[in-house]
């Protein structure tokens, strides 16, 4: 939640955006969690204390999760039953998608043929 929060002070809500989050283990077995925005304005490249990550291209498996705030535990559930499927990339990462405040699709990359 800290991490949106401070997303949220950084840019501009006059403009529809879509909003993400991306998470991916670490190397001391950590987990990296980066709250991110869609890029809309040319004022968006470049805020300070933040880094531009892009949602790479490919097939990714998804599941949607419905009133996600009153179930916040959902997302990590959700999120370990798809890293147990034997075909996901093991260089990907979580992606979860906010399509709205009680809406969030939860993507794993699958490995490229």
């Amino acid at each position: 939640m800290d991490g949106h929060r401070k997303l949220h002070c950084l840019i501009t809500h006059d403009k529809p955006r879509r909003y993400y989050s991306v998470s991916h283990g670490s190397e001391n077995g950590l987990i990296l969690y980066m709250a991110g925005a869609e890029i809309v304005e040319d004022a968006d490249h470049g805020l300070a204390d933040t880094e531009e990550f892009t949602i790479r291209k490919g097939d990714y498996i998804s599941k949607e999760i419905q009133g996600y705030m009153e179930n916040i535990p959902a997302i990590g559930e959700t999120f370990a039953e798809m890293l147990k499927r034997p075909d996901i990339d093991p260089q990907g990462y979580c992606l979860e998608h906010y399509l709205d405040q009680k809406t969030v699709v939860c993507m794993v990359p699958l490995m490229n043929e």
